[in-house]
């Protein structure tokens, strides 16, 4: 059954390169092998276009704010999901 899964991840792995216009024999060859890549050797291997720059790293409220939620119910919100997270 492990086999038929693997299988079935190394198609659909290569499935989506080919379709966008990627590297599909290192997109199977991360789910046949569990490879990893860093950025650059993705880059590299024609799994991806670019490498995005960093943005600083803002408040909560700034990244609220981007998002179209207001910081009030924002703040309600992370406190519930904080105070009854067991994994905070």
């Amino acid at each position: 059954m492990m086999e038929k899964i693997e299988n079935d991840a190394a198609a659909y792995a290569r499935t989506l390169a080919t379709n966008r216009g990627r590297n599909a024999k290192a997109a199977e060859e991360a789910v046949r092998k569990s490879s990893s890549y860093t950025e650059q050797e993705a880059l590299k291997l024609g799994l991806i276009d670019f490498i995005a720059p960093a943005r600083p790293r803002s408040s909560n409220s700034s990244m609220v704010a981007r998002s179209g939620v207001s910081t009030a119910r924002s703040r309600r919100f992370t406190s519930a999901r904080s105070a009854s997270s067991p994994w905070t």
